[in-house]
């Protein structure tokens, strides 16, 4: 089992992390719990942890003045942050600092366990390579800090559909060639970002608008859609169906369960 630390000065958010998912079910577990980033400090210096989760503000030491003063003693430590702020600054600092995920409260049963398992399965292989050193051990390492970059990226434009995530605004952003940037996220991604974005900003509409009952104008600016006729266009070139026959098509299931 992994070692998991959580620090959030709300107490409700920490002993809500406790109980949200089956840990041990995905190869962690939860062996300390702080309210302060003083106190994760101190949790860290008397306890070894694999995993450390904590808010990105807190009074008296802040996430990332946290992620700072843990990487000073340690600099392989493992962090995810959780931030109620969907804001450029705080994902670029974070991927500056390296961090393993950026979620955005109130983080979400699926997209936690998701990310569990895929810092799970990235802890196996970084093993596996401590097990089996070879030549260019080096150029491994960089390519896995490029590939958490990249991740962290895609975990920002999941958690901010209704903002510019142009490729443009995106590489002027975080620092990269527009160019590189593209090609990057596409062999991440297995798709184009334009593809990939239609694709999330889709099913966050249905999600909205079907399954929510948030006016349909509503939705469309919060997935990121400026134009409902773009919208639509989109919907039928993904889905082979009109939006407003999905929509029926929907309805009339939800009708026959009741």
């Amino acid at each position: 089992m992994y070692k998991i630390l959580l620090a959030d000065d709300e107490v409700e958010v920490l002993e809500g992390l406790k109980v949200l998912i089956p840990w041990e079910n995905y190869g962690f577990r939860v062996c300390g719990a702080v309210s302060s980033g003083l106190l994760a400090l101190e949790a860290m210096r008397e306890n070894i942890y694999d995993l450390v989760i904590t808010d990105i503000r807190m009074p008296g030491l802040s996430g990332l003045d946290l992620i700072k003063r843990l990487r000073e003693a340690n600099p392989s430590t493992n962090v995810v942050i959780l931030s109620g702020y969907a804001d450029f600054r705080y994902a670029q600092k974070a991927l500056e600092m390296r961090v393993l995920r950026y979620l955005l409260k109130p983080v979400e049963e699926d997209e936690l366990i998701e990310a569990l398992k895929a810092i799970k399965a990235e802890f196996g292989a970084f093993r596996d390579d401590e097990e089996k050193p070879e030549p260019g051990l080096g150029a491994n390492k960089s390519e896995s800090d490029e590939n958490d970059k990249l991740r962290l990226i895609i975990s920002y434009i999941n958690e901010n559909l209704s903002q510019d995530l142009s490729l443009k605004e995106l590489a002027a952003h975080f620092y990269y060639n527009a160019a590189y940037l593209g090609q990057a996220l596409k062999s991440e991604l297995g798709e184009s970002l334009s593809k990939y974005l239609n694709k999330k900003r889709i099913d966050e509409v249905v999600r909205l608008n079907i399954h929510m009952g948030v006016p349909m104008h509503e939705a469309l600016k919060t997935a990121g859609f400026q134009a409902p006729e773009y919208f639509y266009r989109q919907f039928k070139s993904f889905r082979n169906v009109s939006y407003q026959d999905f929509k029926k098509g929907m309805e009339k299931g939800a009708e026959k369960q009741t």
